[in-house]
């Protein structure tokens, strides 16, 4: 880790971005002890964020790399809905097919005979990640079929019908969208006569949300974790479901942040449960180098080593730190993972919500969608929830499909 560390300020030190910290990286990179080398970078290296870099990011790719850059891509963008360019060299595409491939080998690929006939729909669009898990998919040479998620409903429906693959892949916005479809024009496909995997990578989902869609439609999740500046997935679930596996943190310097910011604690250095924000620095980057860069993540570390024996840190995505809000009664933080539990706990006909966190004293709204006959009354779930989230909110009911899931993205709580 500490020749690795040293390698990245050097190549830090190349670039436009970092240049103004030469003297402070220098002193960094000459501290003769490895612990107090990594206690100097996080006191004096500053953290970035999204903001910082939109608009310099070939500012953030070494002088003397340049050449070597491959691929550009546009990364996906985050809940503030916008999106920068990323660079990768070969070295750095290699390095995420071999890692990719270690994280889908816990997950269905697995339990999949090499001549499955596979159905994925997802966006063809230029971002890191998608590229990777398109080049996966063809390395690992299944009978794969592709559909834009751009697709029509009704024809990525007739798709399905007529080429009935053994395994349909797909995310959880096309995912949610095609049930919706069907239920709304009574539709008699049904997804629960297909083997679905859905694939979370960037977007919350609950204990209780997987509980629901195993009892509706017998759908098998998977969760990736990823970052699009960084490039394709860095961890991903394994068969026993408590968390994610952060597979490249081997190549990282990883620090989890409290939420007031007063404590900084190393991943590996953690023995207990701890919520925080999730800040990083990817030591196997070489197309652009990022130093401490804040993620935006809120993730929550589970310590133990795993019974499936991978020895890698597990972290669960709780939601970006634009999605959460602090309950005014005790300062706790609610993310999106812990509402989605208590809305789903408390009336698992629940399918989709969205919150709107009103301050100063204002009264707040909660909009809700079914996908069955509620199990409880509208007072009786405004009463629990505006007791566990400590706010003044009104309940309105929607009818399914007319809450806007992803836009902006992955929005579940917004303050107004």
């Amino acid at each position: 880790m500490d020749a690795k560390l040293i390698n990245t300020l050097n190549l830090a030190k190349e670039t436009k971005f970092y240049f103004r910290y030469k003297k402070t990286l220098m002193r960094i990179i000459n501290e003769n002890d490895e612990n107090q080398r990594i206690r100097r970078y996080i006191q004096e290296i500053p953290l970035i964020t999204k903001d910082d870099i939109l608009g310099h990011e070939q500012d953030l790719i070494p002088k003397n790399l340049r050449q070597r850059i491959i691929l550009t891509c546009s990364s996906s963008g985050t809940t503030r809905g916008i999106g920068s360019l990323t660079y990768y060299t070969e070295y750095e595409l290699g390095y995420f097919m071999k890692l990719s491939e270690k994280i889908h080998n816990n997950l269905t690929e697995k339990k999949i005979s090499q001549n499955a006939s596979i159905l994925v729909i997802v966006p063809f669009t230029l971002t890191a990640i998608g590229i990777i898990v398109l080049m996966q998919m063809l390395h690992m040479k299944y009978n794969t079929g592709f559909i834009d998620s751009k697709t029509n409903p009704r024809k990525i429906i007739d798709i399905i019908r007529r080429l009935r693959p053994e395994l349909i892949k797909t995310t959880p916005d096309i995912f949610y969208n095609l049930i919706e479809y069907s239920l709304k024009t009574h539709s008699n496909f049904r997804l629960a006569d297909y083997k679905l995997h859905i694939q979370f990578t960037g977007n919350v989902i609950s204990d209780s949300r997987k509980k629901q869609l195993n009892e509706l439609l017998n759908v098998e999740i998977s969760e990736t974790f990823g970052v699009s500046e960084f490039g394709g997935p860095l961890g991903g679930m394994c068969v026993y479901d408590d968390g994610m596996h952060f597979y490249a943190s081997e190549e990282m310097l990883v620090e989890i942040h409290s939420f007031d910011n007063k404590d900084v604690w190393l991943l590996h250095d953690l023995k207990d449960t701890i919520r925080g924000k999730l800040v990083a620095t990817p030591l196997y980057r070489q197309g652009m180098i990022f130093l401490r860069y804040f993620t935006d993540d809120i993730v929550e570390v589970i310590p133990g080593r795993c019974p499936c024996g991978v020895p890698y840190p597990k972290l669960r995505f709780l939601g970006k730190i634009q999605d959460c809000f602090r309950r005014p009664k005790d300062g706790i933080i609610i993310t999106p993972y812990d509402l989605e539990n208590k809305l789903l706990d408390t009336d698992p006909s629940i399918w989709e919500f969205k919150l709107y966190v009103a301050e100063r004293k204002k009264r707040g709204k909660l909009l809700v969608e079914y996908i069955d006959t509620p199990q409880i009354s509208i007072g009786d779930l405004l009463g629990i929830i505006s007791d566990y989230c400590g706010l003044k909110i009104v309940i309105e009911k929607k009818k399914l499909g007319r809450i806007l899931r992803f836009k902006p993205k992955r929005r579940r709580i917004i303050k107004v």
